[in-house]
């Protein structure tokens, strides 16, 4: 349907009432031209008639047609249902509004039709609009169009006096200037940390070129030479001190045990003892120079270049020893502690006075000698204990 039309046409009868609803209607809603066809919508000629004029509607340039009449009876209305007449409206053209009677009366030709008016007086409503609420709707479009200029208007306005205030609009140059500022700042504060930066390498360069470690590597060699000819004479020393004091002890108790004709059994572990230093001396004696062939081996080799990284590991495999003999010590320890106990209880049951008490005296020189070894054995591990923690003190 025409949301807007100039001409409408009208198939009815010209001397009915729906042609004055009609034409009023129209005339008071919208300024459209209104080209009525006369035609006969009840009786013999009516079909003729309705379908020549709908016929010659489609021929002209009106944008809708309005068939339709007033009220009657279903007899009255009966042309409408005609086959002619609804294929006519089917195959027209143009759109068709059919206004045939009242609400209540329905024809065929509605079916057929475009759009369906309850009314002739209807039918004038739905062809047109209502020019009043259109002016109305034009002027609320026209208030807000005019609202939306007038912002839009101040907006820029707005943005135009600030333009006008703009720095950089006034003096565009003075925008490039302070960029240009900032840019020779940037310049010399990178120039000046580029500088330090490499004055920092030079300089740490220069102390690895100076290091003396590096020129002299001989240096680490014979300082660690000289640890361990310190470290072996201290040990030679400790070694020597702790066998003396244990050789006092050893004749302190072989006079307090001569009345009990012990005697050649303590001289048997004296001479064992002698023969147990002897080889602990040419042991360390052995290690030492092993260590100091070692020593001397890793000074001739070319690995020799890097010298910390060599005594770093050496650092790291005399931990790990340390670490093990450490825990085998304090087995050991723990182990001999406890034979050492048993055999106190042993020989507090083995003395000569407690058994004269009893009346009765019982000496077994095996089992005396047995706990004379036993007690060679932990002297010989506490010397190995004193060596450990010499170690350690020179590490």
């Amino acid at each position: 349907m025409p949301q807007y039309p100039k001409k409408i046409g009208v198939i009815t009868s010209a001397s009915g009432k729906a042609i004055k609803d009609i034409v009023n209607n129209i005339e008071k809603r919208w300024p459209a031209e209104i080209i009525v066809w006369n035609t006969t919508v009840q009786g013999a000629n009516s079909t003729r008639s309705i379908t020549k004029n709908i016929a010659l509607a489609n021929k002209t340039d009106v944008d809708v047609i309005i068939v339709g009449r007033g009220g009657g009876s279903t007899q009255d209305l009966w042309d409408f249902n005609k086959e002619e007449i609804v294929r006519s409206i089917a195959n027209s053209k143009k759109p068709v509004i059919t206004a045939i009677g009242h609400s209540t009366d329905k024809t065929l030709s509605d079916m057929a039709s475009d759009k369906v008016a309850a009314t002739p007086t209807k039918a004038a409503e739905l062809v047109v609009p209502n020019k009043v609420e259109l002016n109305e709707k034009l002027k609320n479009i026209e208030t807000r169009l005019n609202d939306l200029i007038n912002s839009k208007l101040d907006n820029l306005t707005h943005k135009l006096n600030i333009s006008k205030n703009n720095k950089t609009l006034k003096d565009p140059l003075s925008k490039y200037k302070n960029h240009q500022t900032n840019l020779v700042l940037l310049k010399t504060t990178a120039e000046k940390s580029l500088n330090q930066l490499i004055q920092s390498n030079e300089l740490q360069l220069d102390n690895f070129n100076n290091s003396y470690i590096l020129n002299n590597p001989d240096y680490i060699l014979n300082k660690k030479v000289g640890k361990i000819t310190l470290f072996k004479n201290e040990l030679d020393n400790n070694i020597s001190n702790c066998l003396l004091e244990y050789e006092n002890k050893l004749n302190l108790h072989f006079k307090n045990l001569k009345s009990m004709n012990f005697i050649e059994s303590f001289e048997l572990k004296k001479n064992s003892l002698n023969l147990i230093e002897n080889n602990l001396n040419n042991s360390i004696n052995v290690t030492l120079n092993s260590h100091i062939h070692d020593l001397e081996i890793i000074k001739n080799n070319h690995v020799f270049s890097n010298p910390c990284q060599v005594l770093d590991d050496k650092f790291v495999k005399m931990a790990q020893i340390h670490k093990s003999l450490d825990a085998e010590i304090t087995k050991t320890l723990d182990s001999n502690e406890n034979k050492l106990r048993i055999l106190e209880e042993k020989l507090k049951i083995l003395n000569p006075d407690e058994l004269l008490e009893k009346g009765y005296v019982v000496k077994d020189p095996d089992e005396i000698r047995k706990s004379k070894a036993k007690n060679v054995i932990i002297i010989l591990f506490l010397a190995i204990v004193i060596v450990l923690l010499i170690l350690l003190s020179l590490k």
